[in-house]
């Protein structure tokens, strides 16, 4: 067994910049996406999406570095 078990869904919470806003809006993390413009006066905007809590998730949040602010879950 090489492939990694999931530890179920989890709702990721982050505010990401227009790069990788774009990018999700093209390819959707989940169906229950939601992107919405901050109204702080910068042009970041949040993300809020179910996905699964697996290691390969969390890689490619870790990934994004200064263009996501995972503000939930709390243990990513």
């Amino acid at each position: 067994r090489f492939g990694w078990t999931p530890a179920g869904e989890i709702i990721l919470e982050a505010d990401i910049s227009p790069e990788v806003a774009y990018l999700l809006g093209e390819t959707p993390l989940s169906q229950t996406q939601e992107i919405t413009p901050l109204d702080d006066g910068s042009d970041w905007y949040r993300l809020v999406a179910t996905i699964t809590d697996d290691q390969e998730s969390k890689w490619w949040v870790y990934g994004l570095n200064r263009n996501i602010r995972v503000t939930s879950p709390s243990h990513w």
